[in-house]
């Protein structure tokens, strides 16, 4: 790799861990000091990355005829 590459990949790192940084401590001091809709807005994130969403599909009662419709489609 050439060194004018590695210098701009290098320095991208750079800015892309700070910016990591500053939203790290704007995150921490958004919960201490109780903005509740942005504390909200990352919880709501941290919950659709894990798939912990609570879907009301999921919660839904299910079919007791699930394996006889799923039949149908069987090969």
């Amino acid at each position: 790799m050439p060194i004018d590459k590695y210098i701009a990949v290098r320095k991208s790192a750079e800015i892309d861990e700070l910016i990591c940084r500053l939203n790290l401590i704007t995150d921490i001091n958004a919960a201490f000091n109780g903005n509740e809709k942005h504390i909200k807005s990352l919880t709501d994130r941290f919950n659709m990355l894990l798939g912990n969403r609570n879907d009301p599909s999921l919660n839904s009662p299910k079919d007791p005829k699930w394996a006889e419709k799923l039949r149908k489609y069987q090969r």
